[in-house]
């Protein structure tokens, strides 16, 4: 606290003696010790009470930070979830719309492909039937000379 060596305090208790006397300084330097020991004390107490003061303000922050940050994060948390709601009905009317879509697509592809293996199936019956024709009467394979 003081920078006092140990040749500043002789020098001090040597004056003492001289000027308060050999019967009075043992009294005088218990109540300077009594003093010296109350003054230190009372400036710890302050100091504690201070860094409390300066904790609890630092605390305060700290908790209005979270708060804080609490807030914004169920905002956001809301946010999410109405985004996930909106997101999850578009595409749960996204998938119906596909499905209506393919099941009509997938009626329409039988429908064809049925469609064509009929025709192809009446294309080659035809085509037999005629080769068989030509093969039981071949003159009738001679064109025609209008042909």
């Amino acid at each position: 606290m003081f920078d006092i060596g140990f040749f500043e305090i002789i020098i001090i208790a040597i004056i003492a003696l001289l000027v308060i006397g050999p019967e009075r300084l043992p009294h005088a330097a218990r109540m300077a010790g009594t003093w010296i020991g109350k003054i230190r004390r009372t400036v710890l107490s302050v100091k504690e009470e201070l860094e409390q003061e300066v904790n609890l303000h630092e605390m305060k922050k700290r908790v209005e930070e979270q708060l804080m940050k609490d807030a914004s994060l169920n905002d956001l948390k809301e946010a999410i979830e109405q985004s996930q709601e909106l997101i999850s009905g578009e595409s749960t009317r996204k998938q119906m719309e596909d499905i209506t879509e393919n099941a009509g697509l997938t009626e329409l592809k039988t429908e064809l492909e049925s469609g064509l293996d009929t025709l192809t199936n009446e294309t080659i019956s035809e085509a037999d039937s005629t080769r068989l024709k030509e093969q039981d009467h071949p003159a009738t394979n001679i064109a025609s000379p209008g042909e």
